[in-house]
């Protein structure tokens, strides 16, 4: 039952740079800021774990490492609280390097990260999401979430993406 559940909560938010469903022959750069998620197991993805707070050697390191033609997937926690992980974010945005952002704890991640093309909520990081989401990043799965708050000047509740 929770898989089910965890395959309905799945939201894209947005996807206009149209990176979802990553293509089957992407390489794949998964940086986690939050120890335990293993999306990047789920996605048989390289995977790089920073700080909850990123330090600016992190990111150049996610960058270089991301410069190789790799598709960056960012799962962020509380970035109002964590704003180096916004900086992560936008430095990979700037790069111009393709960089999808999930939000693993809940959507108000992207109140600071506004200028995201590609973003997706979970709204957790335990097994049944981390499935559900590697599905929807993968295709296999398409995202049936909605929002279930209002992100003031973006999004209101129950906005379908």
């Amino acid at each position: 039952m929770s898989r089910e559940v965890a395959a309905q909560s799945i939201t894209l938010v947005r996807d206009d740079a149209r990176l979802i469903p990553l293509p089957a022959d992407a390489r794949l750069l998964v940086v986690e800021t939050a120890n335990g998620i293993d999306l990047g197991k789920a996605l048989g993805a390289t995977t790089m774990t920073v700080n909850i707070q990123p330090k600016a050697s992190e990111i150049t390191t996610v960058i270089e490492t991301a410069k190789d033609g790799c598709t960056v997937i960012v799962a962020t926690t509380d970035t109002g609280k964590n704003r180096r992980q916004a900086d992560l974010v936008n430095a990979l945005l700037r790069e111009k390097i393709p960089t999808v952002v999930v939000a693993v704890r809940g959507p108000y991640d992207l109140l600071y990260l506004k200028d995201v093309p590609t973003y997706l909520a979970s709204y957790g990081f335990n097994p049944p999401s981390i499935e559900a989401l590697a599905a929807v990043l993968t295709g296999k799965v398409k995202p049936r979430g909605r929002l279930p708050v209002e992100l003031p000047g973006l999004y209101k509740v129950g906005d379908r993406m």
